[in-house]
C-alpha cells in the first residue's frame, strides 16, 4: 500500500491539533509534528498519549524556535520532511499548519493525490515574470537585504506585542538601517540568486508534494549552501524557499499551471496547491494574513476544489469544523 505523510507545523491549540489528528486518521496516513520550541510540548504530547489511531504520529525531537518571515519555518517543515523521509516510503508529503482542516474526506484526498503522482501540487511562480504581469506585491520582495538574526534578537527582547504595535517601528528602525547598507554593499538577495541555477520563485508555504520534489528539496536544504545564506538574508522565506529549490528540478514532477491564482477572485483563492484561503471578509481584502472560516462560509467551502482550507479556529466557530467532520465522514 502507497502511503502518504502527513506534515504538520504547530505552535498553539492543541485541542484543535488533537482535532487535525482524528480528522486525518487512517492507515494510509502517517502524521509528523513540530511544535514551536517556544511552545510547552507537553500539552501536545499528553492530549495525544494513548490514543488508539490507525495512523501512525510522531513529533519532532530536534525542534525549531520559529517566527514569522524567517528562515527557521524553512528549518522546521524541512526537520518534519527528514523524520517522515527517513522512516517510511511515503508517495506523497502534505505539509499544513496545526489551523488547516481537510474539506475533503480522507478517501477523495488519498485518490486525488496518488491517481495524480508526480504532480507538485505547489503554488508556485517566477517573481520576474510575476512583474511582467503587473503582480504588484513581488515588486520589492527579495530587492533588500533582511537581517532576520536581528529581527529574532529584537522580537525576543521586546516581545511580540511591543514589536508588532506602532511602537515597535522605533525598534525596526536600527535594523532596517543595517539592511540599506548591507543592501547598497552588493548584498541584495535578488543579486545573489542571479549568480546561481536558481529562479527567485514565489508562492504560498504549504503545499502537497511527490517523494522526488522533496528528496530534491532535502538535497538543496543540506547542500546548496550558497542557496541557504541567501534565504538567511531575505525577506518570507518561506514563501518561496520550496519554489526556488524546485526551479532546478529537471524532469520526474509536474507542476501546475503558475497563473491560475491570479484569476479575479472576489472572496477566497483556491490555489494550485488545492488549498481554500480567506484573503476577502466581508468584501474586505485581510491585511496579509487568512481569515478566519466560519459556519457561514460552508457553502463556499464544500464546493471548492480544495482539498484543505486554512485557517480554523475552535475557540471563535467550532461548529464548522463539526459540519465538515459530518461531511466527510458520510463520504467515507
Amino acid at each position: 500500500m502507497q502511503k502518504i505523510a502527513i506534515l504538520i507545523l504547530a505552535h498553539k491549540k492543541p485541542t484543535q491539533l488533537l482535532r487535525l489528528v482524528y480528522a486525518m486518521d487512517d492507515k494510509r496516513f502517517d502524521l509528523f509534528i513540530h511544535i514551536d520550541a517556544k511552545s510547552n510540548i507537553i500539552p501536545f504530547r499528553d492530549i495525544l498519549k494513548g490514543l488508539n489511531l490507525k495512523s501512525n504520529v510522531l513529533f519532532v525531537e530536534n525542534r525549531v524556535k520559529t517566527y514569522f518571515f524567517d528562515y527557521s519555518l524553512i528549518e522546521a517543515t524541512c526537520r518534519c520532511a527528514e523524520l517522515a523521509f527517513s522512516i517510511g516510503d511515503y508517495k506523497y508529503y502534505i505539509l499544513l499548519s496545526g489551523q488547516d482542516y481537510p474539506i475533503k474526506s480522507k478517501d477523495y484526498i488519498y485518490t486525488k493525490l496518488i491517481e495524480n503522482y508526480p504532480m507538485c501540487w505547489i503554488d508556485m511562480y517566477n517573481v520576474a515574470e510575476a512583474e511582467k504581469r503587473g503582480v504588484n506585491w513581488v515588486k520589492n520582495i527579495g530587492h533588500y537585504y533582511v537581517s532576520q538574526k536581528m529581527r529574532r534578537l529584537l522580537l525576543d527582547l521586546v516581545g511580540p506585542k511591543f514589536y508588532f504595535s506602532q511602537y515597535g517601528k522605533s525598534v525596526k528602525l536600527f535594523a532596517v538601517i543595517y539592511d540599506r547598507i548591507k543592501t547598497a554593499l552588493g548584498y541584495s538577495p535578488r543579486l545573489k540568486l542571479s549568480s546561481t541555477s536558481f529562479k527567485y520563485s514565489a508562492g504560498s508555504h504549504f503545499w502537497m508534494l511527490p517523494d522526488i520534489a522533496i528528496k530534491h528539496i532535502l538535497e538543496c536544504f543540506h547542500n546548496e549552501k550558497k542557496l541557504n545564506n541567501i534565504f538567511h538574508h531575505i525577506g518570507a522565506p518561506e514563501e518561496s524557499y520550496f519554489q526556488t529549490a524546485l526551479s532546478t528540478m529537471r524532469g520526474g514532477c509536474l507542476l501546475p499551471e503558475e497563473w491560475s491564482q491570479f484569476k479575479k477572485v472576489e472572496n477566497e483563492m483556491d490555489n494550485p496547491a488545492l488549498r481554500l484561503i480567506k484573503w476577502y471578509e466581508n468584501g474586505v481584502k485581510t491585511d496579509g494574513h487568512p481569515a478566519i472560516w466560519e459556519i457561514n462560509d460552508l457553502p463556499h467551502i464544500l464546493q471548492a476544489k480544495a482539498l484543505f482550507a486554512r485557517k480554523f479556529d475552535e475557540s471563535i466557530d467550532h461548529i464548522i469544523l463539526d459540519k465538515l467532520d459530518c461531511y466527510n465522514n458520510k463520504l467515507e
